[in-house]
């Protein structure tokens, strides 16, 4: 049995309630440079892997297996918190010249809901629809979710650091109620640097069903577009995106704060600290 959208909405709301769903130019801002790390090979490649690739095609790299979303890079859960401003360090390419660059808040919603939203455009799987983000001073902009508006970079700039396949490892998990998502991969060039706009990265955010099934018959979610029920098909059934509305979800659901990184690091020190004493650098290089 198929239901229409209007049959599908009373019950599917119920079905939520327990199922738990509910121009690639890269413009960096240089917010100082980073003071010198030593000689610590590892991260001096993984702050190298965040040079921009001039490749436009490479070797595709996967991250999760498909219906399985990016849970980790690394000791870094992913969540909302990624979202946030981040001051992170990229390799000027070509040069030996390390820069620090401060991404935009991108934090914006006052629901889960609004915020997986956000987490589904920011990693850019919502085209054709505007992105918010608040200026330095709190001020709310908004701008087109495109490339050429400039977020790509702040998107790439934190997968890059983040989750860059040289330098971190993945926890990938199952979607919730056996949902579905594409495979997370990233194109690697010759160098093993990331193709710009190569990366297809799934969150929770991401996994979704069209269709489910009880006691009653088999449902699924009717697109807008569709005014004939001549025309239904389930094959054809919109995707409808997990949430989680619940208040004690929502720091599990926000993930680390990644506020300043090093790239290289299995922790979840800071830039700041760890630029606090130059002898502590020393340290730490030593060893």
């Amino acid at each position: 049995m198929i239901n229409n959208h209007n049959s599908f909405i009373g019950i599917f709301v119920a079905e939520l309630a327990l199922a738990g769903f509910g121009s690639n130019a890269f413009a960096y801002t240089q917010v100082g440079l980073n003071t010198p790390i030593g000689n610590n090979t590892t991260i001096q490649n993984a702050i190298y892997s965040t040079a921009t690739s001039n490749a436009t095609n490479g070797s595709e790299f996967k991250i999760c297996p498909e219906n399985h979303y990016v849970a980790q890079c690394g000791s870094y859960r992913v969540g909302f918190n990624w979202l946030k401003s981040a001051t992170l360090p990229v390799q000027v390419t070509g040069q030996t010249e390390r820069i620090t660059v401060k991404t935009n808040n991108y934090y914006v919603g006052d629901t889960t809901l609004e915020l997986f939203e956000q987490m589904r455009t920011f990693f850019g799987h919502n085209d054709n629809i505007n992105i918010s983000y608040k200026d330095d001073n709190d001020n709310l902009q908004t701008i087109d979710a495109n490339c050429n508006t400039g977020y790509c970079a702040d998107r790439e700039l934190i997968l890059k650091n983040l989750c860059h396949p040289a330098s971190t490892s993945y926890k990938c998990v199952k979607c919730p109620n056996n949902a579905n998502v594409a495979a997370s991969v990233v194109k690697l060039d010759d160098d093993g640097l990331t193709v710009t706009d190569s990366w297809k990265f799934y969150t929770i955010a991401d996994c979704y069903i069209k269709e489910f099934e009880d006691q009653s018959g088999s449902f699924f979610f009717v697109p807008d577009a569709i005014v004939d029920p001549s025309e239904l098909n389930a094959d054809d059934g919109a995707e409808c995106y997990y949430t989680n509305t619940d208040t004690n979800a929502l720091s599990d659901l926000n993930g680390d704060e990644i506020g300043n990184f090093i790239p290289g690091l299995n922790s979840s020190r800071t830039l700041l600290e760890f630029n606090s004493s130059a002898s502590e650098i020393r340290q730490f290089v030593s060893h």
